[in-house]
């Protein structure tokens, strides 16, 4: 589809063919909505306008990148720390920054 007005296009997906050792399947990715496969996440980038077909249809060509990121638990991790580390400053404040009453007052 494209956007009233412009002509261009209003949002971007492309069908694509994934072959593996035990199967081949047919998927849709979008420009927002990545496809998963074995760790992998391919996202749709862009596309390229390459032509015109013979009835005048253009012909484009889509851009992937795949992305892997094993150390993603350790992101994770990392910001689950950060958070309780927070929490604990916040919640020990009280504890080591309390008002200190003199030992002569103490009566």
């Amino acid at each position: 589809t494209t956007d009233p007005g412009t002509g261009r296009p209003a949002g971007q997906s492309s069908l694509v063919l994934i072959k593996d050792d035990s199967r081949e399947e047919r998927r849709v990715i979008t420009l927002n909505q990545p496809l998963s496969w074995h760790n992998h996440l391919i996202y749709q980038s862009g596309y390229n306008e390459i032509g015109t077909d013979a009835v005048g249809r253009p012909i484009r060509r889509s851009v992937l990148t795949v992305n892997r990121d094993p150390g993603l638990p350790l992101k994770y991790a990392g910001s689950v720390m950060v958070a309780l580390g927070i929490a604990c400053m916040f919640y020990m404040r009280a504890y080591f920054f309390r008002r200190r009453v003199p030992e002569d007052q103490t009566e």
